[in-house]
């Protein structure tokens, strides 16, 4: 799945308090969010790309929502701030159910032994259940998911066949997000929208192939990067700044208005947050440690 994995996360050393405060205010509002609109459960879903989702969808949308001293089950005797419910991060909420559920499907569709695909059955109705509720009180999540199904039914076929190269899989993956982060909006926000999922939708899974190349190729489990092998550091590094330099343009079209936090999350994941994943990615494809800049 082009999304779930993590990557997609703010450089915090560089975040001012407040927007540190407003970043952690978002996730935990979507954790909420998801608990309230697909089941407790479904928090299981629960990433930083998601919040990623959210926050641009608040950009395009105009919602700024104000970050409250709030408790949770896994917190409850210190007070952490919480967003308060919006449109934004209920759709990024059930969005998360659906790509949830895809995911596990696709990590049972990659698991070969038979305790490793056990564990994840016992998960897939609790999944599933989520998938429902989300379909169920968001009339657009029907029509994405089939959208979400197809295109990954694509994806298997090209890597059943063994003729499927990195470059036309991220372009699947890059339209499965796009769909995603453009479901239910119209006019412009639409295009920014699904121009920003695009192209953050292929960054992340030529990232996420070049993290999981040394573990593929132990398992004999599928990767782009099979027949050729993994590309030169500054071929990836070429390739993936490539994808944030057009999402960057794509952000620079949200609104001026959309809120300073909001603005500043959005751009230090962009500019700083995928640097430093990108370095830590490398690091360990080379068997070095991550340079905590």
């Amino acid at each position: 799945m082009s999304v779930l994995f993590g990557y997609v996360k703010c450089y915090t050393p560089e975040l001012r308090l407040r927007e540190y405060e407003y970043y952690r205010g978002v996730y935990c509002g979507l954790c909420k969010s998801m608990g309230r609109c697909t089941g407790c459960v479904s928090r299981l879903a629960l990433s930083y790309d998601l919040v990623f989702l959210a926050l641009v969808r608040m950009a395009l949308t105009g919602e700024n929502p104000k970050a409250e001293a709030g408790r949770c089950l896994l917190h409850p005797f210190r007070r952490r701030p919480v967003c308060a419910s919006c449109r934004s991060l209920d759709y990024a909420a059930r969005a998360a159910a659906v790509l949830g559920y895809y995911k596990l499907d696709d990590d049972l569709y990659d698991t070969h032994g038979v305790a490793g695909k056990a564990k994840l059955l016992v998960l897939k109705p609790i999944l599933s259940h989520a998938r429902r509720l989300a379909e169920k009180t968001y009339g657009e999540m029907e029509e994405l998911d089939l959208t979400v199904a197809g295109k990954l039914r694509r994806i298997r076929e090209l890597e059943q066949k063994d003729i499927a190269v990195a470059d036309e899989l991220a372009d699947l993956s890059g339209e499965i997000l796009a769909d995603v982060f453009e479901c239910g909006l119209s006019g412009s926000a639409a295009r920014i929208s699904r121009e920003i999922g695009y192209h953050v939708g292929r960054w992340v899974y030529l990232i996420d192939a070049v993290d999981d190349y040394n573990k593929d190729i132990k398992r004999g489990e599928f990767s782009p990067f099979m027949d050729s092998g993994l590309p030169s550091d500054e071929a990836i590094c070429a390739a993936l700044t490539s994808e944030t330099a057009a999402t960057e343009t794509a952000v620079g079209l949200l609104p001026d208005d959309c809120g300073a936090e909001i603005s500043e999350l959005i751009k230090n994941i962009l500019y700083l947050g995928t640097e430093k994943v990108t370095g830590e990615v490398l690091s360990r494809k080379n068997g070095k440690k991550a340079n905590n800049r």
